[in-house]
């Protein structure tokens, strides 16, 4: 019944209908916009905390940055016979960085020094034992890349 005593009319039910259809998606949509906010927030404290646990400490990527890089004479870089499993981690890092310097890759690329050393340093990290292989591999790419003079 309305206020003045008479009832609602089917174009009256019809529009309510309508207007409570509207309104339950405007809800709808409310809540489910605040919980695509709730999981992009905590997407992004995942990703940060999984940022600051893969990538190397701002200590270590200094200590390499100033590190003297053996000539690749020195790791013996330049015959087949190289072995790198007599290397330590942190030897490996450096005749990384020499495989590098001496394919011209920092320059021809512009690399900033800083970034390749804390590069180098988080692949290292965040490579297990299992799957150190596929870090291996891309050391004995570089390795065999600088052997051949591509660059």
């Amino acid at each position: 019944m309305q206020d003045n005593g008479t009832s609602f009319t089917d174009s009256d039910v019809s529009i309510f209908e309508a207007f409570a259809i509207f309104c339950g998606l405007g809800i709808h949509n409310t809540q489910m916009y605040e919980s695509a906010c709730k999981l992009m927030a905590k997407q992004k404290v995942a990703l940060e905390c999984l940022s600051y646990h893969a990538t190397a400490n701002n200590e270590d990527a200094l200590r390499l940055v100033s590190d003297l890089i053996p000539s690749a004479e020195t790791y013996n870089l330049y015959s087949f016979t190289f072995i790198d499993f007599d290397l330590t981690d942190e030897d490996t890092c450096r005749a990384t960085i020499r495989m590098f310097k001496q394919c011209d890759l920092i320059q021809k690329f512009h690399i900033p020094y800083d970034v390749l050393c804390r590069w180098i340093l988080s692949v290292k990290k965040n490579y297990r034992w299992i799957s150190s292989f596929y870090y291996l591999f891309c050391f004995m790419l570089l390795f065999l890349l600088n052997e051949s003079r591509i660059f």
